[in-house]
Parts: C-alpha cells; structure tokens; sequence
C-alpha cells in the first residue's frame, strides 16, 4: 500500500529568550492533519505537549514529529533551535561603618536576581571579591567598597555589580 506523504510546517519559537522566562508554547501542523508531536532532542529543555519548559541557559533543539497512520507516511522530523540566554545576577556590596583606629569589618554582599526558584546556595559557586582601600588607619570619611568577580560562578546567569560604601567615623 503506498501511503500519501506528508510534511510539518513547524512555527520557529522565538529567539533568544533568557533563562526564567515563562514556557514556550510550540505551534505546528502536518499536512495530513494527524496530530503533531513534540520533543527535545538536546539541550536545558523539557517538552509536554506543546509547551517547551526552559530549564537552563543554552541551547534548545526541538523536534516536530508526525508517525503516520493507514493513509499517510510518517513526516520527516522538523526541528527547531531556540537559544536560552543567561539571566542576571546582581551583587551589590552592603555599605558598612567602621570606628576610626578599628579593625575593617569583614565586608559583605547581596545577591539579587534568581529565577525559576533558585537560591544563591543552589544556583552559584563561590563568592565575589570584595575590597575597599579603607584601614584601621583611615581618616573619617567614606570609602570605596569595590565588587567584582572573584570566583564567582553559574550555568545559568551572568553577573553585575555594585560598589558600596565603607564609613569611618569618631
């Protein structure tokens, strides 16, 4: 029995999107009308029926698929790529206050910016650097306290900064 062929016309999800962003919803059809199929082949993703889940920043491969039935052949498998940017991190240096004469407080930081109910603990390695040009010897005054850094780490965002202040008083 020759079965009719058929073939998906498969809707490009857009691109880029970046890591948080709410679950795709994948749009095809095949020429037969039979009910298309999605799944994915590679990458931070995860497809139940037509919703594409991100699950991390990188590279989503998406397939169509159609498998046929008794008058038609199963279509050739469509895909599509959609790229999954890093989301933002911040950390912001907390401002401090120190005594003249004493000892520099350890200095300390916030981060902001997790999605997808990640946590600092969960989504990131190490720590920015921080450092300030203030010392127990510093006259009153406020200080620079500079954030960078360091060896800080995460797959799924990048990072941003900012600089506190450190305060000397009597």
């Amino acid at each position: 029995v020759n079965k009719a062929a058929q073939t998906i016309a498969f809707a490009q999800p857009g691109t880029p999107v970046t890591y948080g962003v709410t679950a795709l919803t994948l749009s095809a059809r095949s020429g037969s009308g039979q009910a298309v199929t999605f799944s994915v082949v590679s990458g931070p993703g995860k497809a139940s029926g037509a919703t594409l889940t991100i699950t991390g920043a990188g590279t989503v491969v998406v397939a169509a698929n159609q498998a046929g039935n008794a008058n038609y052949a199963a279509a050739t498998q469509v895909t599509r790529t959609v790229t999954v940017n890093k989301a933002k991190l911040t950390a912001t240096a907390n401002n401090l206050s120190m005594k003249k004469g004493a000892a520099v407080p350890t200095l300390t930081y916030t981060m902001t910016g997790f999605v997808s109910g990640d946590t600092q603990a969960k989504a990131t390695t190490g720590k920015p650097a921080l450092s300030t040009t203030a010392t127990s010897k510093s006259t009153l005054g406020k200080y620079p306290i500079t954030a960078a850094v360091g060896g800080l780490a995460a797959a799924n965002y990048s990072f941003g900064f900012v600089n506190g202040t450190l305060t000397v008083t009597k």
